[in-house]
């Protein structure tokens, strides 16, 4: 089959303090801790992984909590969690941070010094095995169902310091901006009550008010009497309610600014008291739930979910398993003025000093905190990782040709509707961004550069256009692989916004003409770009292209020499002007690279850029 899927998706090497130009996944020259074996001082090996794990050293990491530092280490099941360390590195010379030593460099031990931690035993969380695809999961269990007890972690300056906070504060030192995914979900019991606490940021300890940033989830209440039957509800408090009998769903809630915090309550309180129904609870309630209307699939926080939020001062948003290009995240609050952060907790949600309400009985997978608001593709990778990791299929990357912050390589047909799985009924009168049924002005859409096209060639820069020579299967002969939307939206330029540089003039890459030859943003660019030939399994696909594919599913030999040959510079490359104004890409974004052995007409072509993955079959 020719079509395209989009797979949402252990080289080690010595740091060298060298400042560049990141992407927030990791690519063909991200380098991993060395020095001492012991595991407290090294990225663990299985996040060594290039172009499908974060960047540990990207300079605006600042706190990474993931269950491989407990897995290396063989960590029991239902062992208390005393402490949870950090893996970021924060010896890049980008980093403007005191606990970059020296010494640690000399040691080879670059993390970050603090970690969340738990001195008191009956508060410690536990360690639980194979909780989600495999992986282990965090378990914090409140010790009463109105939640006044419980367990939690948070931030001290050193694993052993015994001092809460931050050794240098990452929330205050870009104009309090910060991006933080996590992975988590809520086990709310039948009779639990109140505030189940997620995460939370706050003021300083001595500060009762305790405002800033809190994740949470309200339980779910009924109609009284009319909980399901087997859920041992009592009156109003229930995991679930018979059809039309919710009077407060379960989903995320958040809470966010200074003085007087703003309130983002989803759960539609406010318009069911008589009752609503979970799959038609009216357009009031709809109108909060963001993208996708759908709360079974999209809003219940008793599933696990990759949970995105960005803060950039006065405002914040919150994304559920991705939709990042939506104008209506779920979780949204601006106009507020920002608090002081000094504290970072899991497990609890408190309005006050006391910490006596507001403790969640919650599972969290892994949590990222960079110190900046990322870009919306820079989003959409680092959520792609961690619902590749914990194979959470209802995330969706941006793969809308009409976006000017499309993440992926996308083939698609003329006439196909803005994404190119949401209309098979293509048509030569339509353009590749016409809405379905809308037709051209003038002339049809006849050529197939709008579908990502393969040739292949004896000789890196001797292809000719169009060219199909057959090669052996041995590896060493080109691969030219070309389309107008061959390139994400923001493979750009550096300097200014962008994950590379400088953002795009109505969706068109810019070339940096300053550079020696004007090539110094291609070659950057394909430091995150890496094509390989590889079998992918049928069982890691799924409709709509979402492909979850771990890189233990899929055996691939990775393409050589790979680099942007050719950038658009003109034409329309976004949806920003009228479907009857579309003018094509030129020149046609093209990517050239050596091909790998063992290519063959049972393979399929994978192209990563920045950790996402598009799947061509039927190229060969």
């Amino acid at each position: 089959q020719g079509g395209i899927q989009h797979i949402q998706g252990a080289v080690g090497g010595q740091w060298t303090d060298t400042a560049t130009m990141m992407s927030v996944m990791s690519g063909s020259e991200s380098v991993y801790p060395g020095g001492s074996t012991t595991g407290d001082v090294k990225l663990p090996a299985s996040l060594q992984t290039r172009y499908k794990q974060p960047e540990s050293f990207h300079p605006n990491l600042r706190f990474w909590f993931t269950p491989d530092s407990f897995e290396e280490v063989s960590t029991a099941d239902g062992a208390s969690v005393a402490s949870w360390r950090n893996v970021a590195n924060i010896c890049h010379s980008d980093h403007a941070s005191g606990e970059c030593t020296a010494a640690k460099k000399t040691a080879g031990d670059t993390m970050a010094v603090e970690a969340l931690v738990q001195t008191t035993g009956g508060s410690q969380p536990v360690y639980k095995k194979e909780i989600l695809n495999g992986r282990g999961v965090v378990r914090f269990t409140r010790g009463d169902t109105a939640g006044t007890t419980g367990q939690y972690l948070e931030m001290h300056t050193t694993s052993s310091s015994g001092t809460p906070g931050f050794s240098t504060n990452p929330f205050t030192s870009n104009s309090n901006a910060y991006t933080i995914f996590l992975v988590a979900k809520v086990n709310q019991a039948a009779a639990d009550t109140g505030s189940h606490g997620i995460l939370q940021l706050s003021k300083g300890t001595a500060d009762a008010t305790k405002n800033g940033l809190a994740l949470y989830k309200d339980s779910v209440t009924c109609l009284t009497g009319q909980g399901k039957a087997g859920l041992g509800c009592s009156g109003t408090a229930c995991t679930s309610c018979e059809a039309g009998q919710y009077t407060a769903f379960g989903t995320l809630n958040a809470v966010y600014g200074d003085t007087t915090p703003t309130v983002d309550d989803n759960s539609c309180v406010a318009n069911c008291a008589a009752g609503c129904s979970l799959s038609a609870p009216g357009a009031a309630c709809l109108a909060t739930w963001g993208p996708l209307s759908s709360a079974v699939e999209y809003q219940s926080a008793d599933a696990f979910h990759v949970i995105s939020i960005r803060v950039s001062d006065t405002s914040m948003s919150g994304y559920v398993d991705g939709f990042h290009a939506s104008g209506t995240p779920p979780l949204s609050v601006s106009g507020e003025t920002a608090a002081a952060i000094e504290q970072l907790r899991l497990g609890l949600k408190s309005d006050a000093n006391a910490q006596n309400e507001g403790f969640g009985s919650v599972d969290i997978a892994e949590l990222l905190v960079y110190d900046k608001a990322l870009t919306l593709q820079e989003m959409d990778r680092i959520g792609n990782y961690l619902s590749v990791k914990f194979r959470l299929p209802a995330y969706r990357v941006n793969t809308d040709v009409g976006s000017a912050t499309r993440t992926a390589a996308v083939s698609k047909g003329c006439g196909c509707g803005a994404f190119w799985w949401s209309s098979p009924a293509c048509n030569t009168a339509s353009g590749p961004y016409c809405a379905a049924g809308a037709a051209l002005a003038s002339g049809n859409c006849v050529g197939k550069d709008h579908e990502l096209r393969v040739s292949r060639g004896p000789h890196y820069l001797s292809i000719p256009s169009g060219a199909g020579a057959t090669g052996p299967t041995v590896g060493g002969n080109t691969l030219r692989i070309s389309g107008y939307f061959a390139l994400p939206s923001d493979v750009d330029v550096e300097g200014s916004p962008g994950i590379l540089g400088a953002a795009s003039t109505a969706g068109v890459p810019q070339i940096d003409t300053t550079s020696p030859s004007g090539t110094k943003d291609s070659q950057v660019s394909a430091r995150y770009l890496a094509v390989s030939v590889a079998s992918v399994p049928v069982a890691c696909r799924a409709q709509r292209g979402t492909v979850q594919c771990l890189a233990s599913d899929v055996v691939e030999r990775f393409a050589t020499g790979c680099r942007i040959f050719a950038f658009p510079s003109a034409g329309t490359n976004d949806a920003a002007t009228a479907c009857a104004s579309w003018a094509p890409p030129s020149p046609l974004g093209e990517i050239r690279c050596e091909m790998p052995a063992g290519a063959g007409p049972s393979k399929d072509l994978v192209i990563y850029w920045h950790g996402v993955a598009t799947v061509l079959s039927g190229w060969y």
